[in-house]
């Protein structure tokens, strides 16, 4: 069995907008400052195309690897895999499935966003 983590917030503005920007693979380097350092795309990727491969390296040096499995501008949805980068073994988990889905507040025009994190049956603490 796997273990899900889950986390929602409202963001005041429109979906649209909200959407242009977490579309964007490489889009923590932009969001996350304060905790991402970098983020590369392995063999000069496309950050819009499914099987991109993203390095995110974390400020104290901690790098991970994300995999790009869907990209959907019709459902408002992005989902990657993490796991270790080349030659490294991950520590706590196998793997990752990572999904963000928005949905339209059409009281305020403002955008619900939801995030979810599927951990492996291996997953610890």
């Amino acid at each position: 069995m796997s273990t899900r983590a889950f986390a929602s917030a409202v963001v005041a503005a429109p979906i649209d907008e909200v959407w242009k920007v977490l579309r964007n693979f490489t889009a923590p380097a932009i969001l996350f400052k304060s905790t991402v350092k970098s983020v590369d795309l392995e063999e000069g990727a496309d950050p819009s195309k499914v099987g991109a491969v993203r390095r995110v390296t974390f400020v104290g040096d901690l790098v991970k690897r994300q995999q790009l499995l869907e990209l959907s501008d019709l459902n408002y949805r992005i989902v990657w895999e993490t796991s270790a980068p080349v030659g490294e073994q991950i520590a706590d988990v196998a793997a990752t499935i990572t999904t963000v889905q928005l949905y339209r507040i059409t009281e305020s025009n403002f955008t619900y966003v939801s995030w979810s994190a599927d951990f492996s049956s291996d997953a610890t603490g």
